[in-house]
C-alpha cells in the first residue's frame, strides 16, 4: 500500500521498505506481480530480515530502527525522507521535496522534523513517576534530511544507540525501562539530535522554523484510523486536506489499488482502518 501510493505520487522517487522479519507468501506474490506487471514505475524494493542482530527481546525498539538504517542505503542521493510505512502519500504542489527543501533552509539545520506533542507515555503500565523531563522531549518519526551532512553529524550518536540496542541492556538512563513504550523511537531521535550538537524544536508539533511540518495532513496516516478515538477526532483526521481526500477517492477506484487491498485487508487492523477511513471520506464528501 505504501509503495503503491508513493510511486503513484512521485514516480521518480526511490522507495525502500525495511522489514525485520520475512513477508508472508501472499505479500511476496503481490509484490512480484506489482514488479513484473509494472503497476508502478521501477525504483523500489522491500528488504526482509533487516536488523537481525537486534535481540527479539527488544522488539519494542523496532519503531526506532528507522534511525539506524545503514548509510550505504543513502549512497548516491542528495536528500532522504524516513517515515512510517502506514502512510498513504499523494502528490501536491509544491512537491514533497520542494516543500521540505524550503523548510529546511528556514530551519538552518540539515534536517526537518517536528517536536512531538506528547508529555507523558500513552501506555498505562508505564511508571509516570519515571517520566522525567528528558523523556518528555520527543521528535516525531517523519524526517527529511540532507545527505550526507545529516548522516555525518549524527553518525557517532546513531552508532552508539544502535550498540545499546544490540547489547540488550538497560543503561542508567533506562531505570524505568523507557524502551518498553511505543514512543521510544521519538525519545531516541530527540537524544540523537541533541547529542549531535543540533538544535531541536521546543514547541509541540512545530519545527525549528516555528511552523508545522506541513506535509502531515497532505497525506493520510492509517495509524489515525486504527483506533476509534483517533478516527473520530476532528482535531486529527479533520485536518486532512480536501485535495488529499480527492486524490484518495481517485486512487480508491483504480483496479491495481483494489487488488492490493484484497491481499492487505486480510489483516484485521488494516481492514478496520480502511473501513474507518472510507467512513470519514463519506462523511465529508458523500462518496
Amino acid at each position: 500500500m505504501f509503495v503503491y501510493s508513493v510511486k503513484r505520487a512521485y514516480p521518480t522517487y526511490y522507495v525502500k521498505v525495511f522489514v525485520t522479519g520475512e513477508l508472508k507468501s501472499e505479500i511476496k506474490t503481490l509484490l512480484d506481480t506489482m514488479k513484473t506487471e509494472q503497476w508502478v514505475n521501477p525504483g523500489w524494493e522491500v528488504l526482509e530480515n533487516q536488523f537481525q542482530d537486534i535481540p527479539k527481546t527488544r522488539k519494542y525498539l523496532h519503531n526506532a530502527l528507522r534511525l539506524f538504517i545503514d548509510d550505504s542505503h543513502y549512497a548516491g542521493y542528495d536528500f532522504g525522507y524516513v517515515t512510517d510505512v502506514d502512510f498513504l502519500m499523494f502528490r501536491h504542489k509544491p512537491t514533497l521535496k520542494q516543500h521540505y527543501v524550503v523548510l529546511m533552509a528556514r530551519c538552518k539545520e540539515p534536517y526537518v522534523a517536528a517536536r512531538g506533542p506528547y508529555r507523558k507515555p500513552r501506555r498505562k503500565k508505564i511508571n509516570k513517576g519515571g517520566w522525567i523531563r528528558k523523556y518528555k522531549r520527543v521528535i516525531i518519526g517523519r524526517l527529511f534530511f540532507e545527505i550526507p551532512t545529516f548522516l555525518d553529524k549524527t553518525r557517532a550518536q546513531r552508532q552508539a544507540y544502535l550498540r545499546r540496542a544490540i547489547d540488550d541492556k538497560h543503561d542508567s538512563w533506562d531505570t524505568h525501562k523507557p524502551g518498553s513504550y511505543r514512543e521510544y523511537d521519538e525519545v531516541t531521535f530527540n537524544r540523537i539530535l541533541k547529542e549531535s550538537g543540533m538544535r531541536t524544536p521546543r514547541k509541540p508539533t512545530k519545527t525549528l522554523a516555528g511552523c508545522g511540518i506541513g506535509n502531515l495532513y497532505r497525506d493520510i496516516h492509517l495509524g489515525d484510523f486504527k483506533f476509534s478515538k483517533r478516527a473520530h477526532s476532528k482535531r486529527l483526521v479533520g485536518r486532512i486536506k480536501e485535495e488529499t481526500i480527492s486524490e484518495y477517492i481517485k486512487m480508491r477506484s483504480e483496479p491495481h489499488w483494489n487488488k492490493i487491498l484484497e491481499v492487505c485487508k486480510e489483516r484485521s487492523a488494516i481492514r478496520e482502518a480502511m473501513r474507518r477511513l472510507n467512513k470519514h471520506v463519506h462523511d465529508r464528501t458523500g462518496r
